[in-house]
C-alpha cells in the first residue's frame, strides 16, 4: 500500500506545494554544506532528503 501511495503522495505534493518545496530547498541548500550530516525525522517518501 504505502509504496504505490507513495507515489501519489510525491506527485499531489508537487502539484499543490512545489513552490513552496522549492524555497524550503532553497533556504536548506543556504545552510548546509557537503561536511554536514542532516538527521530527517519522519521521512516520509524522502521527497526532502533527496532535494538536499
Amino acid at each position: 500500500f504505502w509504496n504505490r501511495y507513495a507515489r501519489l503522495y510525491d506527485f499531489e505534493i508537487n502539484r499543490f506545494n512545489g513552490k513552496a518545496y522549492e524555497q524550503m530547498y532553497r533556504l536548506m541548500a543556504n545552510s548546509l554544506t557537503r561536511d554536514m550530516d542532516v538527521l530527517e525525522i519522519a521521512t516520509g517518501t524522502g521527497l526532502i532528503a533527496i532535494n538536499i
